[in-house]
């Protein structure tokens, strides 16, 4: 994997309605906005 890829961990739905996705970017989960980390997927 490369230090760079995001790997969608796991899909939150917020109470307002926006999505936040967890993603795998350095070998450590790190929260951030779909908007900001696209989806190998």
């Amino acid at each position: 994997m490369l230090a760079n890829t995001c790997v969608d961990i796991v899909n939150h739905n917020t109470p307002s309605g926006a999505r936040l996705i967890i993603y795998e970017c350095t070998g450590n989960p790190n929260p951030k906005w779909d908007s900001r980390c696209p989806s190998v997927a």
